[in-house]
């Protein structure tokens, strides 16, 4: 049972990663905590479902839909969002952020309603079954998406010039700017990968359970921040090995507990990690985290 468990916090850790690490890079180059966040997972949810329709459910087509639609709001909260109080106190980028939080919420709202919704589209079906373990295609599909994720951002952050801008923008934006360095372009790709991964994590997890509500988004961004904290907020890999930390904590929680107790367990982490390590497991004291 007790694989099967991990199993099963393997696939929440994979979501709460995709949307960590969007938190991590936001922050490593912004130096503020993006609370939207958690609204472009749920609005790239629901931009999935709504494209799949139109195409017969096809897995696919929702992918891209949800990932593009992410990029497009993250690049609309550059230009009305964040731009604007870029030069101020990172306390003015938490509360823009948090009022658009809101405003998201609120066009969900509008648009798709409060009831839940069956996220009908058609993700591969195969079962393998080794011993007391069942392994879902699903299951392997998002693991998989994680690691490419991973892969991608790496190579991005330290092999092109857009991520050498990027660490230089986390280091000191005026710095780069003496250097040549566009910062409003790198805010905006920031912003826009980062967002198209909120969107990703929306598809990924509500294909998976089949279902999806407009109150998704406050608890997958609350999720994905005590991951990012857990693993060192501002660090790439310390996002994704804290969201799947906190998934397989999780996991073994509900199964050997009670699911009730799956938020309690995660922010007793988060306040353990605090307390022993408040960088994170894998965060830096300096500036520079990404």
């Amino acid at each position: 049972m007790i694989w099967q468990q991990l199993l099963n916090g393997l696939v929440l850790g994979v979501g709460y990663s995709l949307t960590a690490l969007g938190f991590s890079m936001i922050f490593g180059v912004l130096r503020v905590i993006n609370f939207a966040h958690g609204n472009v997972y749920m609005l790239g949810a629901f931009a999935g479902l709504t494209a799949a329709r139109f195409c017969g459910g096809n897995f696919y087509v929702c992918i891209l839909a949800g990932m593009a639609s992410g990029a497009v709001l993250g690049l609309l909260l550059e230009r009305l969002v964040f731009r604007p109080v870029r030069h101020m106190e990172p306390f003015a980028g938490l509360l823009t952020s948090t009022g658009a939080l809101f405003v998201i919420g609120i066009l969900g709202l509008l648009i798709w309603g409060a009831s839940p919704r069956p996220y009908d589209v058609q993700i591969p079906s195969q079962v393998w079954e080794l011993g007391p373990v069942t392994i879902y295609s699903m299951q392997v599909f998002m693991l998989a998406a994680a690691i490419l994720v991973m892969i991608f951002l790496w190579l991005v952050v330290d092999k092109t010039y857009i991520g050498t801008a990027m660490r230089a923008a986390a280091h000191s934006t005026t710095v780069a700017q003496l250097m040549g360095i566009d910062v409003n372009a790198v805010t905006r790709f920031t912003l826009a990968i980062s967002s198209a991964l909120a969107g990703l994590a929306g598809v990924l997890v509500s294909a998976y359970y089949g279902i999806v509500s407009t109150s998704v988004g406050f608890n997958a961004g609350i999720k994905a921040f005590t991951a990012a904290v857990i693993g060192g907020i501002g660090s790439i890999p310390g996002s994704f090995l804290g969201g799947i930390l906190l998934g397989f904590a999780e996991g073994l929680g509900s199964g050997y507990l009670s699911s009730g107790y799956r938020d309690a367990i995660a922010f007793s982490i988060l306040v353990l990690v605090l307390l022993i390590r408040p960088t994170g497991l894998l965060g830096q004291t300096s500036s520079q985290k990404m």
